[in-house]
């Protein structure tokens, strides 16, 4: 069941329409037919001694885990790209350490989830990549038309993404995210692990970047590149 522990009262609230939770975590639903797995096979509700000891959280504990759209903070040097005319974005982490090349980026809510989650805003016209990341990350757009151009050169291949909808992009593949609406295009970028996402650009882009003195620190931050050693 994904790790879900539920409620003595909803096991019982279940049985009562028929639905039934066995130890493996498969639920059966005799009101559709299937027969009542005997109570030996049936998972073993919480004790209220277990329930004691669970952790229990203030409202002041549970608002520090919150992140409302004012207490997004954005960077518009985010990316290695942004000095590149065309391209760039802002970036405001939420959860985990992201994608972001900022090394100011502070995420409010640090502690593992398996996922890191962060807001990314592309003016019309502008482009975020090529680039490519080993992780999975998932695109939910809120505002604006994006478009995800995957592949290189002739192997691309190209979908628009309207507002409020979804799309998943493998990892290890060169992407390209480009606002091509007359609004700012504001999405949701889910990217997969608690790790941070180290970007590989588009060899032009490094190029060009490092014309306008930007480079990459060893830890993958973005720095003068005057500053930066050589090599």
């Amino acid at each position: 069941s994904g790790g879900v522990v539920w409620h003595p009262s909803i096991l019982d609230n279940a049985a009562e329409h028929g639905l039934y939770l066995t130890s493996d975590n498969m639920m059966v639903d005799t009101a559709a037919g299937a027969p009542k797995p005997a109570d030996e096979d049936l998972i073993v509700p919480l004790s209220q001694a277990d329930i004691a000891e669970m952790r229990s959280y203030s409202p002041e504990q549970m608002r520090a885990r919150m992140v409302t759209a004012e207490e997004l903070v954005w960077s518009s040097a985010a990316t290695l790209d942004h000095v590149v005319p065309g391209h760039g974005c802002e970036i405001a982490p939420v959860i985990g350490p992201g994608m972001s090349e900022d090394r100011d980026a502070d995420a409010k809510i640090r502690n593992p989830h398996g996922f890191s989650l962060e807001y990314m805003r592309i003016e019309p016209g502008q482009q975020v990549g090529p680039f490519r990341i080993s992780q999975k990350q998932v695109l939910i757009v809120r505002e604006g038309t994006l478009e995800v151009v995957l592949g290189s050169d002739d192997s691309e291949n190209s979908a628009r993404a309207e507002p409020w909808s979804t799309y998943s992009v493998p990892g290890d593949c060169w992407r390209t995210y480009r606002s091509v609406g007359d609004k700012p295009v504001l999405m949701s970028v889910t990217t997969a692990g608690d790790a941070r996402a180290i970007i590989e650009w588009d060899a032009v882009l490094v190029e060009r970047a490092l014309a306008a003195n930007l480079g990459r620190d060893p830890n993958g931050y973005l720095a003068p590149a005057s500053l930066l050693p050589k090599g």
